[in-house]
């Protein structure tokens, strides 16, 4: 074989391989108990279920994903506390793209009232996008 038929050859080949790259940076498998956010030009486009999906690279991606389950997170608080947050993200483009954490969040509502329960944690998460679920203290 010539040169000339070689990088040819190889020339096609790295063609090939690049196209098949480029069509499976599109593909997206979303997971059962999550969703993803996919954006189109740096802005929301979709929120995506449980399944496969196809976008157009370089057009889509995916921005973030969270999990649709219930979650706990431990903090401690400013007076010493140690508390577990049970809590499951309700309104997901609400909470990515509102700008506030669940910490901040937490600290404002404490902060603000003399006295908090369930219902004032309530209101004051799904401000945020957050449906309260319940708050233990964290044993010693």
């Amino acid at each position: 074989m010539s040169v000339i038929l070689i990088a040819l050859l190889v020339t096609i080949g790295v063609v090939i391989v690049a196209v098949a790259v480029v069509f499976a940076s599109g593909i997206y498998h979303v997971r059962k108990g999550r969703v993803y956010i996919m954006e189109k030009y740096n802005e929301f486009y979709k929120l995506l279920e449980p399944g496969w999906y196809y976008f157009a690279p370089l057009v889509y991606h995916r921005k973030a994903w969270y999990p649709t389950t219930d979650q706990v997170r431990t903090y401690k608080l400013d007076n010493g506390n140690t508390i577990n947050l049970y809590y499951r993200i309700s309104d997901v483009c609400l909470y990515h793209y509102g700008g506030i954490k669940i910490y901040d969040k937490l600290i404002s509502i404490v902060d603000t009232h003399e006295s908090v329960n369930d219902e004032i944690f309530k209101e004051g998460f799904a401000e945020i996008g957050i449906e309260y679920i319940k708050i233990e203290p964290v044993k010693k």
